[in-house]
């Protein structure tokens, strides 16, 4: 299982695609059976930050 918590992505910096990297690599190393996602996935519009 990887446990995954409070994701805020940000379409700016390639969040989106870099978000979906670090995904990969978890699933490359350390091949878990399911993620667990505890909290909230949302994308900021980066002028409301």
């Amino acid at each position: 299982m990887a446990h995954i918590t409070d994701v805020h992505i940000r379409p700016d910096y390639d969040a989106p695609n870099r978000f979906k990297n670090s995904l990969k690599q978890i699933v490359k190393n350390h091949q878990p059976d399911f993620f667990s996602m505890a909290a909230i996935l949302f994308m900021m519009h980066p002028t409301t930050v």
